[in-house]
């Protein structure tokens, strides 16, 4: 038998096995995605669950340094392009040491896994109504 008889067969069963996983990277249409910055989606250090267009989004204030008792933000995003650069706009409710709900619209550039997204958010605390920026780095998995 050749000697490289079983190399090529096993390089040709292995590619059968794993060519569609590859594949499958490019029809991926979820992601989990831990995030880092200022959002009103993930505030300081959060993650986000996206499937097709829509995410859920969580995580801890920034205000945890200020020694308040609830820091949670949590969001749901609609993304307009589910799997590169998009727009996306969000309904968020953060607790930083007050209740603050809003509306929010983010851009998200992507590179392969990587993103960075920015935004602008319009939030109340039913008295007072602001602009929150919002800055923050992504990792998809």
């Amino acid at each position: 038998m050749n000697k490289l008889a079983l190399p090529l067969a096993l390089a040709v069963f292995l590619y059968s096995c794993f060519a569609p996983c590859a594949q499958a990277e490019d029809d991926k249409t979820w992601y989990i995605t831990p995030r880092y910055g200022f959002s009103t989606s993930t505030g300081m250090l959060g993650v986000e669950v996206q499937v097709d267009h829509f995410a859920l989004s969580a995580g801890a204030a920034p205000m945890l340094l200020m020694g308040c008792d609830s820091i949670g933000t949590y969001a749901i995003k609609y993304y307009f392009n589910s799997t590169g650069d998009s727009w996306s706009l969000n309904l968020f409710s953060a607790s930083m040491c007050t209740r603050l709900s809003g509306i929010g619209a983010d851009y998200r550039w992507r590179w392969t896994h990587w993103d960075v997204t920015a935004g602008l958010g319009l939030g109340s605390d039913g008295t007072v109504t602001g602009v929150v920026p919002s800055f923050a780095f992504g990792y998809a998995f």
